[in-house]
């Protein structure tokens, strides 16, 4: 005989069969609810020999928070200069998350080029080089790939200042960490430096 633990509580299936069953011997949870059913499970096989337990399997559900909704702080910089608008994401699980940054109108997303970067490890918008045209108001798109959810930050006023730069030494602000990969997986190594001239990265 199988019967299935939460949180080391019995599972009654004859009592709420409308919620789970058991398709030899595996827990099917229909409709399952966050409140009702996230948890540990167990699973216990038993004759009149003995009992043995199954590892422990943790159910969790995905969220994404939504931002803070107070105002945030104007960046400004000066033009020629490098800059790093911070994302700042809201609690979630899992951590499979997607940036993407908008200026001024959603949903005209940024596009990336040498100059502008968006980490997709932190959601940090780098511009190498700030120009007169990179004036504007900045929100950071947060979504997570689980629960196909997105929420979005307030605005970021980026003010460049019209006090040139002449020019200055590539900085790496967007480094790599030690990254351990399965046999055949892809893996992403960033690396984004801020610079005047806009650095090549090679």
């Amino acid at each position: 005989k199988r019967q299935w633990q939460r949180n080391n509580w019995d599972v009654d299936i004859k009592l709420t069969k409308e919620h789970y069953s058991m398709v030899g011997g595996n827990l099917e949870i229909n409709n399952p609810e966050k409140s009702r059913d996230e948890g540990t499970y167990v699973c216990i096989a038993y004759n009149i020999h003995g009992t043995i337990r199954s590892r422990e399997a943790t159910l969790n559900f995905g969220y994404l928070y939504p931002f803070p909704p107070e105002e945030r702080h104007a960046v400004k910089v000066r033009e020629g200069i490098g800059a790093v608008l911070l994302c700042d994401p809201p609690p979630h699980f899992p951590d499979d998350l997607s940036y993407r940054w908008f200026l001024n109108d959603f949903p005209e997303f940024i596009t990336l080029d040498k100059r502008r970067y968006v980490s997709q490890t932190n959601g940090n918008l780098y511009i190498a080089k700030v120009e007169p045209t990179d004036k504007g108001n900045y929100s950071c798109c947060v979504t997570s790939n689980s629960i196909t959810k997105s929420v979005f930050s307030s605005f970021i006023s980026l003010i460049p200042q019209a006090d040139r730069s002449k020019g200055y030494v590539p900085d790496i602000r967007v480094k790599f960490k030690d990254t351990y990969a399965l046999l055949g997986q892809n893996v992403t190594l960033e690396c984004f430096a801020l610079g005047n001239p806009v650095p090549e990265l090679r």
